[in-house]
């Protein structure tokens, strides 16, 4: 089954034209995005309010870069792609002081793995399929990243090594309060892999679905189109959670380190599945107001997330939306 894309469709605006499909200038943007972490917060410092305001600018436009290259992978492939990510990364070696790791980041994070996630969303079944591949390899990023800092410091362990550079956020809080934080260090130190990867994946497959929606706006996407609360991820992904929660309850050492993170980022995969079930069982009833709630109430009650983590478990195995009808129709 094949779902027909939205036919509203717009004229792009002359200036998008200009900076998204001239190499130069495209290049010169995704440099823009990438660094602006680097200059824009100190661009009015001596003011406290607008020094706040540029920071959160400053983070939004750096994780603006994923969604850019996607949209530059769907209008123009991979001939388009690689020149501008060979360019704006020369700017990047420059700022950051021809600093290898930095390049082979911005080059694989921003630039790889947005343009491959977002090929393999215009498939059949990419929907799920994107965000499990990027899962996974975000994953698998993150602990390379972590064993590699581990054994060049020589910290015995990742979890040693996570600790070590949460260290200076603990002295500080420490030498403050005077409380011993050891053990809330310990705990952050198992958790953060996991944390960080859940909010990874969220940014880079919520900019891989931004890039189709602007591609589908504009007219230059044509392949099947699901909204993102149409997802529903593989039983294997669910199988594989439950089985990681095993390891990350009774084992030890970097083992138990890997199966935690894992374990955290399955969670917030279902966690995004049940909220999709919730959000188009109450779309379908046209139950607008308690859509609002449901958004509200997790946003201050974090908690509430875990029940949705169920739902999305369960709806692999029993599909709670199988009488939904898509609202774009089939084709």
């Amino acid at each position: 089954m094949t779902i027909a894309a939205p036919q509203q469709q717009r004229t792009m605006p002359p200036y998008l034209q200009f900076l998204l499909t001239r190499k130069l200038p495209c290049a010169a943007l995704a440099f823009t995005l990438f660094t602006a972490m680097f200059w824009l917060p100190g661009a009015l410092a001596g003011v406290p309010l607008l020094a706040v305001l540029f920071s959160l600018l400053a983070v939004v436009a750096h994780f603006t870069t994923p969604a850019l290259f996607a949209v530059i992978q769907l209008g123009g492939g991979s001939s388009f792609v690689v020149p501008v990510a060979l360019i704006s990364s020369v700017g990047v070696a420059a700022i950051g002081n021809f600093n290898l790791l930095l390049v082979t980041l911005f080059l694989l994070l921003y630039v790889a793995i947005p343009a491959w996630s977002v090929t393999t969303l215009r498939q059949h079944g990419g929907l799920a399929r994107s965000g499990q591949q990027l899962a996974v390899t975000l994953f698998v990023a993150i602990l390379c990243s972590l064993a590699l800092g581990a054994n060049a410091h020589n910290s015995g362990s990742m979890q040693a090594y996570m600790a070590s550079l949460l260290q200076p956020l603990f002295t500080s809080i420490t030498t403050q309060s005077n409380h011993d934080t050891s053990a809330i260090q310990s705990t952050l130190a198992l958790a953060a892999p996991g944390l960080i990867a859940v909010g990874m994946w969220s940014m880079w497959w919520g900019a891989i679905l931004a890039a189709r929606w602007m591609a589908n706006r504009y007219g230059f996407y044509h392949d099947s189109y699901f909204h993102w609360y149409y997802v529903r991820f593989s039983p294997r992904a669910a199988l594989l959670m439950l089985v990681a929660l095993v390891p990350a309850n009774f084992a030890s050492g970097d083992l138990q380190f890997a199966a935690i993170a894992l374990s955290v980022l399955l969670a917030g995969m279902f966690a995004v599945q049940g909220t999709a079930v919730a959000h188009l069982w109450l779309k379908m009833r046209n139950m607008s107001l308690m859509l609002g709630v449901m958004y509200v109430a997790l946003f201050f009650w974090s908690i509430l997330i875990i029940p949705f983590v169920v739902v999305g478990l369960l709806d692999t195995w029993f599909d709670f939306r199988r009488n939904a009808i898509p609202e774009e129709g089939e084709k």
